[in-house]
């Protein structure tokens, strides 16, 4: 898989640039099976899903309710996508994990621990 390092890709014709294409996206390397090519979007929620529980457990996690583990699995899933984006497209950079507060929003946080 070769990594993009220009700002864009250019289409060329005698001598003048007739397109510019912006790089592609990098994919997070979770979606990608290691026999090659991606996971069915039913493969990897399931992949999430047993992370999650695993996460939870690790943490001490426990909810009231069905709706409540529901939300927070949502809340869960997406911050483990910017992690994986982040990590994938930085790779050389500071590498995210996840943390015992990745099941709450933002303002969650804030709103508990008092930060900004």
């Amino acid at each position: 898989m070769a990594l993009w390092k220009r700002s864009s890709l250019s289409v060329l014709m005698g001598g003048r640039r007739l397109l510019s294409l912006p790089p592609p996206t990098p994919t997070p390397i979770s979606r990608y099976h290691s026999k090659g090519g991606f996971f069915s979007p039913s493969e990897e929620e399931e992949i999430i899903k047993r992370r999650f529980e695993a996460w939870a457990v690790e943490h001490g996690k426990s909810y009231k309710t069905v709706e409540e583990k529901e939300k927070r699995y949502k809340i869960f899933r997406e911050k483990l996508r910017a992690i994986e984006r982040h990590n994938f497209k930085f790779p050389d950079y500071c590498k995210r994990e996840l943390t015992k507060f990745s099941d709450q929003t933002w303002e969650e946080i804030r709103r508990i621990y008092g930060h900004n």
